[in-house]
């Protein structure tokens, strides 16, 4: 640049003396030799000052472009997407911290080898076909691939690309998009699932809405005709018909309002006893004309903390389901009992015709028409059945199913104990445990815990549970709200998340904590366990996998596995 800075100089000074060659007509001011001596000495300082500015503003220049770099280079490899520099070949010349997380190597041990070595098989050709068109057209290009990182774990990606000036490589973003596939395809099988399930509803629709009308006009054409006899065994027919209509268009609204989050949860403490003492009540009628026993086994005492409405509907289904299914003389048994320090386990038992596994399996699936009819050719959907366990879910609890092929069925389900409310109580049963841990390690009494859980209820009991452990304990409801709040609090040392929650499921959530914070625990949670899950769960970035309902001792041993406690 100096060398530039002078030669300038030099083109403007002989410029300058063919001006003055031009015109030497010009005056030219006579001095003295001491004015002349004096002159020189200032110009000589101007020149020295001007020399002196220009290196200033050449050091200025440099700062600036050594921070203009330094920035590129900040933004480059902390940016949230992966860049790459491919050669025409595929191979790495450059790459940033992203796109080194994105195929799970180093930086140093990424340059120079092949990006295709890690794109599967099936969509090799299509990566293939994506470089050879950047530097054939020179024009933007993009694709999506799959590539298979750590071993097994695969990852969907979306490839943008265009070619450096020089023609010889290219630069290409790759963001990763397994999360917006998974929701497609997610919302794919939910339309499929959606679509079966209106069917067999306009089929299940259909059957009592044509008796209905049946019956109708057999009495308009042959009204006159009819004795009190038949119009009263006609009409009873409409009614029970009509009745079967009511109830599944109930249960429709019922299922619509739990889908799109419109069922209030009111969960309060109440005693159990007068609860099921009443549901009986309401379906003795009905038992009674087929001869069916009811009894129930309660404590006095024994208190839940659910919601009222969602509790009688859940019995009132699996009470009528044991009665549809039971044959006549048969008898049906209802118990109650603490199972744990804040569970509460509640069974309806009948002695019925019961299920294969078959249909077990497929009970809850809406796209499965799983209907049979009762002993007494009841109406049956199914539908009832998916409320329950949605309302069930509601309150963090499971539902059990035992039941064998003419044998009779037991149906359980968990409700939180009222002593949940109690802080106190929760912790009860592990008290020696978490004092012996707090003496073998105090630290973990200090602990910066996030739970992600939008369950009221599971929420509250895992705050109770890890609070001998924490300094600070703060819940959210969604993942898009656990993803804020981790990437704010960087000390964050334990975050516990559910699944399935609205907004932004677990996994994506966890996906996305990854990427700028890779120390903090995070531990899965779910009270949905479906084969795969677990491995799914650790593939995303969770360290550990735990299912619903889980106590005290679950929660003690992975502090023990995470947080180096040692087993007293």
């Amino acid at each position: 640049m100096l060398v530039d800075n002078k030669v300038t100089a030099l083109i403007l000074r002989k410029k300058a003396e063919k001006i003055l060659r031009k015109n030497p007509s010009l005056p030219v001011a006579q001095f003295s030799e001491i004015e002349s001596q004096k002159l020189y000495q200032e110009l000589a300082v101007h020149q020295i000052e001007l020399e002196l500015q220009n290196e200033e503003l050449l050091r200025a220049k440099r700062q600036a472009i050594a921070f203009a770099s330094k920035k590129y280079v900040e933004l480059y490899d902390f940016a949230p997407t992966g860049y790459f520099t491919f050669s025409k070949q595929g191979v790495i010349i450059d790459l940033n911290i992203c796109g080194s997380q994105i195929l799970g190597k180093e930086l140093a041990r990424l340059r120079g080898s092949r990006f295709g070595f890690f794109v599967s098989d099936d969509t090799k050709t299509i990566f293939n076909l994506f470089l050879w068109n950047l530097f054939i057209t020179k024009a933007k290009e993009a694709c999506e691939v799959t590539l298979i990182v750590g071993g097994d774990f695969s990852m969907n990606v979306q490839l943008k690309g265009i070619v450096i000036e020089n023609g010889k490589s290219c630069f290409v973003t790759v963001n990763d998009i397994t999360a917006l596939k998974d929701k497609s395809t997610e919302l794919q099988a939910l339309n499929s699932e959606k679509d079966k399930f209106f069917s067999i509803i306009a089929h299940d629709l259909r059957s009592p809405l044509s008796g209905f009308l049946g019956l109708t006009e057999v009495i308009s054409e042959g009204f006159q005709q009819m004795d009190m006899e038949e119009i009263q065994e006609i009409t009873l027919l409409m009614k029970n018909s009509a009745t079967n209509l009511y109830q599944l268009l109930q249960n429709l609204l019922e299922w619509s309002g739990i889908q799109r989050g419109l069922i209030t949860y009111s969960p309060e403490t109440f005693l159990l006893l007068p609860k099921i003492s009443d549901c009986i009540e309401l379906i003795k009628q009905t038992a009674a004309l087929k001869d069916i026993t009811t009894s129930f086994d309660i404590p006095d005492d024994l208190t839940v903390f659910a919601d009222r409405n969602m509790v009688g509907v859940i019995l009132r289904n699996f009470l009528s389901n044991a009665i549809k299914f039971t044959p006549k003389g048969g008898s049906i048994s209802v118990s109650a009992s603490k199972i744990s320090n804040y569970l509460i386990q509640i069974s309806v038992k009948d002695v019925g015709i019961g299920m294969n596994q078959n249909i077990i399996d497929n009970l809850f699936r809406i796209d499965t028409n799983t209907n049979r009819k009762g002993t007494e050719g009841e109406y049956s959907t199914g539908l009832g059945l998916i409320i329950c366990k949605g309302f069930i879910e509601k309150h963090g609890g499971k539902l059990l199913i035992e039941s064998e092929e003419g044998k009779g069925s037991v149906f359980q389900f968990t409700l939180p104990d009222s002593h949940i409310v109690d802080e106190s109580l929760v912790i009860q049963g592990s008290k020696s445990d978490i004092e012996t841990a707090l003496q073998i390690n105090p630290s973990i009494s200090k602990l910066k815990i996030l739970i992600a859980e939008d369950g009221e209820i599971y929420g509250r009991l895992i705050a109770f549970g890890l609070k001998p452990f924490s300094n600070q304990i703060v819940n959210v409801k969604t993942g898009i709200e656990a993803v804020e709040f981790c990437r704010n609090n960087t000390d964050v040392d334990l975050v516990i998340m559910d699944i399935k929650m609205p907004e932004m499921n677990g996994i994506e959530a966890t996906r996305q904590i990854r990427q700028f914070n890779t120390e903090v625990v995070i531990i899965a949670q779910t009270g949905y366990e479906h084969s795969g899950d677990r491995k799914k769960a650790l593939a995303a970035g969770f360290d550990d996998y735990i299912s619903k309902p889980f106590g005290s001792s679950l929660l003690m041993s992975v502090l023990e596995k995470h947080f180096k406690i040692p087993k007293s």
